[in-house]
């Protein structure tokens, strides 16, 4: 048997990208489909799990783990290929608005050990 698995897939608004994650030894690939591409095939983007991409195709959001073991949510500008950058930490369950400008999620906040929910404007990082 094995112990591999994949997240469930996100898909683009316009249907074009299906984005998702895959369990390797020790670590979670992040995977993009072309699926307007001649041949269809998986392009490994770099480390990730739970990955979900912006309704307009050019980011994605997707859970981490950093150095010092605490979870992330990361963006990854471009469909994967552009800057990243860490939005925050103990973060977890991005979800997209419609229109792609806002990214909600939550994050556990030690020093009142409670759940936050927040809200980014993904045009200027600000929560």
């Amino acid at each position: 048997g094995s112990d591999a698995w994949i997240s469930p897939p996100s898909f683009s608004s316009d249907s074009r990208y299906i984005v998702f994650a895959e369990s390797k030894p020790d670590l979670f690939r992040v995977n993009l489909v072309d699926l307007r591409a001649p041949v269809l095939e998986a392009v490994e983007l770099g480390e990730g799990y739970m990955p979900s991409i912006s309704p307009d195709g050019q980011m994605i959001a997707v859970g981490g783990i950093d150095a010092s073991k605490q979870s992330t949510i990361d963006i990854w500008l471009d469909r994967g290929a552009g800057r990243r950058f860490t939005l925050a930490m103990n973060a977890f369950g991005p979800s997209w608005s419609p229109d792609s400008r806002w990214l909600v999620y939550q994050r556990f906040v030690v020093a009142e050990n409670l759940i936050h929910v927040f809200l980014v404007d993904t045009r200027s990082s600000q929560e």
